[in-house]
């Protein structure tokens, strides 16, 4: 049977979005299923980490909406940070046309891989509308105490002019330029998590749907060498960084007055346009350090905070952005909160785990203030492992990558999603290589196969006559249990068991059909019934092959119309007494 991917998977998703079939509906309502993506970087195309990251998000969604559940699914762009600027320098162009043109392309990328997000919830994390509640929450930090200003020694790169985390230096030297690092001493400004250090390393047995592995890192990440206190690494967030391209930090600096919060009705305070980004590889784009302005307490000539905000603390609230800005009154309330929260599932690439314990910060932060209900809002954490070639990970740096795009273009979005789902327990390093694609492709044209074997002609039901024959009998109660197999391991969050029980019910369904299909009118609807409700479980994770082979077999209600197959079971049981 003959299925040209490429215009095949355009048409549906042009169908989808006619339909607005994955918009959440934002009435309050008990139904509601939250799963928000973590946030990618627009500072280039879609890369494997991507993909490996977004599309177990994607089948959690289309598996919630077969579940009647009204689906908040989204994520946001990380639009601000170091890499953003240095390849907005590198390209001769302002950071903030380089962030336009990569979210365009990524946009399209991930529409194409069938990320089900509802688009008009997803945030830039560098509009002035986003940040200046970045800024606010700065600012209530500043207000509770736990931001602080002092002067502490960095690991300073001068080919860069910025300081460097320990992640950014390799044999002493900045892992960008090259440039042999110094120390110098710099006052920086810091939010203290070590307020809520103890409560967050207790509270992690209580994470029952986060899963064993982040847990495991997260105690490892928060616990000293032998009290099983929260060490220093979890205790202060430095959250200032020595470049242009970030949140500005709320604050003016008066000789009188000292350090002076911006007062909240003049958020948000948005980035100067006299940036002048430098030329050569190393050069950061710098605005004047001491620009003038006036002293909100007493008038006074002052200056403003020269350095922005680490690109995570924008990154700390974005799953929480569809509460704060979507509302009609805009802003961090309980009422907005609680009408969105908590996260069901929140998908996130495992090598940001050392990031993971501050959004329960955040969320303990804002219980504090009475805001939040919950102290632990997000119900359900997965990590994704890191794709690998030839042993190491995919990095433009070590010239390893393969282009998603070219394996759209060649195979289409469903070949690629099944390969990268089916090629490895999600929080495991997933080795790339050819034979992924072509095991994929085989689950795709077998299932092509059943469809032309079944023909557009096929009864709806089987016939009565189905409760004599005990092959018939047998292969509905095993589709059945197929298939409330594949929920619980989409519910556990294993998608590579979930493909690995279709692929094992697709052959069992051939089986039947081979000697049966065009002798035995009987056995067609037994061969319908189980092959409509093998689509509809297999969509989640081939969403376009499901609602292709549905309409090859004449059914002209979409998938977003359907429901989780449930029918099966109940035959098979009816069918067995």
């Amino acid at each position: 049977m003959r299925y040209d991917a490429v215009p095949i998977e355009g048409f549906w998703r042009e169908t989808w979005d006619r339909c607005g079939c994955h918009r959440a509906n934002r009435a309050a309502g008990a139904d509601r299923f939250f799963v928000h993506d973590s946030t990618p970087f627009p500072n280039g195309d879609l890369h494997m980490g991507h993909v490996r990251t977004y599309v177990p998000g994607d089948v959690t969604a289309r598996y919630a909406r077969l579940m009647g559940k009204n689906v908040c699914y989204f994520t946001s762009f990380d639009s601000f940070g170091l890499p953003i600027e240095l390849e907005a320098i590198r390209n001769g162009i302002p950071p903030r046309a380089l962030v336009d043109r990569s979210i365009e392309r990524m946009t399209r990328q991930l529409k194409r891989l069938g990320i089900s997000y509802d688009w008009t919830l997803v945030g830039d994390s560098a509009s002035p509308e986003f940040y200046r509640w970045t800024q606010w929450l700065f600012l209530e930090m500043l207000e509770a105490g736990l931001v602080e200003r002092r002067s502490v020694p960095l690991r300073w790169c001068d080919g860069c002019g910025t300081a460097l985390s320990s992640m950014q230096i390799d044999g002493g030297a900045c892992w960008r330029c090259e440039r042999q690092v110094e120390e110098r001493r710099f006052p920086q400004w810091f939010v203290r998590v070590s307020r809520y250090a103890d409560p967050l390393y207790d509270g992690l047995d209580r994470l029952d749907g986060w899963s064993g592995r982040v847990k495991s890192m997260l105690r490892g990440l928060m616990r000293d060498g032998g009290d099983g206190r929260p060490g220093a690494r979890a205790l202060d967030w430095l959250v200032s960084r020595q470049r242009s391209w970030g949140t500005p930090i709320p604050i003016v600096h008066c000789k009188r007055c000292g350090a002076v919060p911006v007062p909240r009705e003049e958020l948000p305070v948005v980035l100067p346009d006299d940036v002048d980004w430098g030329s050569g590889p190393g050069a950061l784009g710098r605005h004047a350090p001491f620009r003038a302005t006036r002293c909100p307490t007493c008038g006074a000539a002052a200056r403003r905070e020269s350095d922005t905000l680490d690109c995570f603390f924008d990154d700390l609230w974005c799953f929480m952005q569809v509460a704060v800005m979507r509302g009609e009154r805009p802003g961090f309330t309980r009422e907005n909160l609680m009408s969105w929260l908590p996260v069901d599932r929140c998908q996130s690439g495992l090598d940001t785990f050392q990031y993971f314990h501050l959004y329960r910060f955040l969320a303990a932060f804002l219980h504090e203030r009475g805001i939040l209900d919950d102290p632990e809002p997000i119900r359900s954490f997965g990590g994704t492992g890191l794709v690998l070639s030839e042993g190491k990970k995919m990095s433009k740096h070590l010239g390893n990558t393969v282009s998603p795009e070219s394996v759209l273009d060649e195979h289409g979005a469903d070949v690629l999603r099944v390969a990268m789902l089916w090629g490895a327990g999600p929080q495991r390093s997933l080795e790339w290589r050819r034979e992924l694609l072509d095991r994929a492709d085989e689950l795709v044209r077998g299932t092509l196969g059943l469809v032309a074997d079944l023909g557009a002609t096929a009864p709806a039901h089987p016939a009565a006559a189905v409760g004599r024959s005990r092959a018939a009998r047998t292969l509905l109660r095993q589709t059945g249990s197929a298939i409330d197999e594949v929920a619980r391991f989409v519910e556990e969050g294993r998608p590579n068991a979930a493909v690995e029980a279709l692929s094992a019910l697709r052959r069992r369904i051939k089986r039947f059909a081979s000697p049966r299909l065009g002798r035995d009118a009987a056995a067609a609807g037994v061969v319908s019934l189980a092959v409509e409700d093998f689509l509809v479980a297999l969509s989640p994770f081939a969403p376009h092959l499901a609602e292709e082979c549905r309409r090859r077999l004449g059914r002209s209600v979409p998938l977003c119309g359907c429901s989780w197959p449930g029918r099966v079971a109940a035959g098979a049981k009816e069918l067995a007494r």
